[in-house]
């Protein structure tokens, strides 16, 4: 179960232990996957901080040191 955000408990579906990726466009998913820089992120993020920066349909997170 996992916290939805707008006050109730949703359930997640678990990962499948394999993934078919051989119809992928690599171009495409790297582009999903990589959030939007701009002049005021001057560096390249640590992989935390770019899993935070992808979260743009959540409404409240909390992110510390």
């Amino acid at each position: 179960m996992i916290w939805s955000g707008e006050g109730e408990l949703r359930e997640v579906m678990p990962m499948p232990s394999k993934i078919d990726l051989t119809n992928v466009d690599i171009m495409a998913l790297q582009k999903a996957l990589t959030p939007r820089l701009t002049k005021y992120i001057p560096y390249e993020p640590t992989p935390k901080q770019r899993a935070f920066l992808l979260m743009n349909d959540v409404k409240e997170v909390l992110y510390g040191g």
